[in-house]
Parts: structure tokens; C-alpha cells; sequence
């Protein structure tokens, strides 16, 4: 059962609430943060937020705001921000990612709904779209390649590299390292150079914890491990002509358009193919253009959800 785990607070002055969730699963918890307009006011579109890899769902804090009218639950994955950590020996891979995206549905009784995902979360967004396409409205995918994919010849040396990883790991005792809150920030920026010191004190707030005085980042070690399986493209790209729903993509000038492009492309055309409506765009700014600058993605976003032609598809 899914179960509020605190009060609703007013969101930067806006008509827009938040409650952090919490939904129970086999081996913990996941942990979402749902912002949603005041209690008499009507929402008509749900949609799901899916964040990027060792990121959290802070990461559409400064977004979401900005995009009045709907119902919003962003998710942490499991081993990212508030959420448990998969259970010991198990492995993370982008389909379990998209089991998890079905039991949030499912706890939140959503029969329709849209999805809206950065980064990794766009790739999971389009693989849970195309797995249930009775169930998306709309799909948003705000810089990303799609699932990533590795060459099938490869995947004897990508088995070998994970199972070694995971192996390691295991030997070795993880209490985490701990930070002064100016050693994490400025961790964090190291480890992601297209983060502005804003976002990253926004992403921080939710990917560390307290301990004895210090932080530690809560995100799972094992998330920086190799997957021991990745899909082929031509396992994405028949999962790409499988998504009917509306579909905007946003592409920021400065994010990974310059090293996938052609990749980027190739999936571009795919879905313009068989999606009911398709629509790109490109943005200034760099990856994190939604959390660093979400002013040059609101409106593509706030238009294509929630304008009246669209809501008629």
C-alpha cells in the first residue's frame, strides 16, 4: 500500500503541493515525490517523472514548477536517492528499471498517464512505452539517447567486466565515505561537469544522508558497475517502432546530441514513424539543461502536454 510519508508544502509561492511517497516493494521501499495543484483545483494529467542515472528526483525541482496543471510523481529507481538499494547480489540493468516503473503504476492506480524522463529515465520511458502502449498518453524525453546499447559482439567481454565488478565489490566493506556538506558539493561537481553549483546543492539534498555529523552519497556503489546485459540495437530499435503514443524530445545544443548523433537520429526517425505525433526540438544549454535552465524547456513541455490539440490524441 503506498503510504504519504509527510505534509504537503507549497512549492515556490506556486498554486503546487508536494508529498513525498513511499511504495513498498518486495525488498524495501521506493521513494517518489509527488507534486501535485491544491486539493480544489482539478488535475488532468498524470505524469511520470523518471530521472537520469545516479541522479535523483530532485533533479526536476526546478522544472516542474514551471509547468502548472498537472499531476507529477517523480520517482528515486531503486539504489538512487530515497529508494532501498536492490537486494545483495542482485544486479542493476535498464529492465528492471522498467518492472519498477510498473509497480509505481500500479500502487498509484493510474489506468493513463504520461511519462516524462531525462537521460537513462527517457531510455526507460520509451522501453515502458513500448511495452505498455494502452497505458502512455504522452511520452517526453529530455536529452537522451534512448536505452543504451552495447554491439552484440561485445557481450562476452561486457558479461566478464560485470560479473568481476560485481564480484570485487562484494569483498569489500562499503560504509560509504564521508563528506563535510562543501566536500560532497564539490564531489558531486567533479563527477558532473555540466551541473551548475545550484543544481548541484538541489540533486545533493536528496543523494546524501546524515552520518554522525557527515554525509555520505546514498546512491548504491553497484550503480557504477557494468551491466552484465545490454540491448543490441537492433533490440532497440524494434522497441522504438513500438511506441504509438504523442512523443516530444528535447535536445539541448550542448548535451549528448554531439556525441551520438547519429545514434540520436537514427532513433528520431524510428519514432517519428510510429509514434501518432512527433515532435524535436533543440534547446541551449548542456544536459542538465531542465534542472540548470528548466526556463528553456517548460514552455516545449507545458505546450506539448497540455495543449488542447494534444489532449484530444
Amino acid at each position: 500500500m503506498l503510504r504519504l510519508v509527510s505534509s504537503a508544502l507549497q512549492v515556490r509561492g506556486l498554486p503546487m503541493m508536494v508529498k513525498e511517497l513511499t511504495i513498498p516493494v518486495p525488498w524495501g521501499h521506493i521513494a517518489a515525490k509527488e507534486y501535485s495543484n491544491p486539493p480544489d483545483t482539478h488535475n488532468e494529467h498524470n505524469v511520470l517523472a523518471l530521472h537520469g542515472w545516479m541522479d535523483n528526483a530532485n533533479t526536476f525541482d526546478r522544472l516542474i514548477p514551471m509547468l502548472p496543471g498537472g499531476n507529477f510523481v517523480c520517482m528515486d529507481f531503486p539504489g538512487h536517492g530515497k529508494s532501498s538499494y536492490r537486494p545483495g547480489g542482485v544486479c542493476y540493468s535498464i529492465t528492471d528499471y522498467v518492472i519498477d516503473v510498473a509497480r509505481v503504476v500500479n500502487e498509484l492506480k493510474w489506468e493513463k498517464f504520461s511519462i516524462m524522463g531525462h537521460s537513462l529515465g527517457g531510455g526507460i520511458g520509451i522501453l515502458y512505452s513500448a511495452t505498455f502502449p494502452e497505458k502512455v498518453e504522452n511520452l517526453v524525453v529530455i536529452d537522451s539517447i534512448g536505452p543504451v546499447t552495447r554491439k552484440t559482439e561485445k557481450f562476452a567481454t561486457q558479461l566478464r567486466e560485470s560479473i568481476r565488478g560485481h564480484l570485487d565489490l562484494e569483498e569489500k566493506i562499503h560504509n560509504g565515505v564521508k563528506y563535510s556538506h562543501e566536500q560532497a558539493l564539490k564531489r558531486l561537481l567533479e563527477g558532473n561537469s555540466a551541473l551548475t553549483e545550484e543544481s548541484a546543492k538541489v540533486l545533493l539534498q536528496r543523494g546524501t544522508r546524515e552520518v554522525e555529523e557527515s554525509l555520505v552519497f546514498a546512491r548504491d556503489p553497484r550503480l557504477k558497475l557494468t551491466s552484465p546485459i545490454s540491448l543490441s540495437i537492433d533490440h532497440v530499435l524494434n522497441v522504438v517502432s513500438n511506441v504509438k503514443c504523442p512523443t516530444l524530445t528535447v535536445l539541448a545544443k550542448d548535451g549528448l546530441i554531439g556525441q551520438f548523433k547519429e545514434q540520436i537520429e537514427l532513433f528520431a526517425k524510428k519514432l517519428q514513424e510510429s509514434c501518432s505525433k512527433f515532435i524535436k526540438v533543440e534547446v541551449e544549454g548542456n544536459h542538465f539543461v531542465h534542472l540548470n535552465q528548466p526556463e528553456n524547456v517548460a514552455p516545449h513541455i507545458k505546450n506539448f502536454l497540455f495543449s488542447i490539440d494534444n489532449a484530444k490524441l
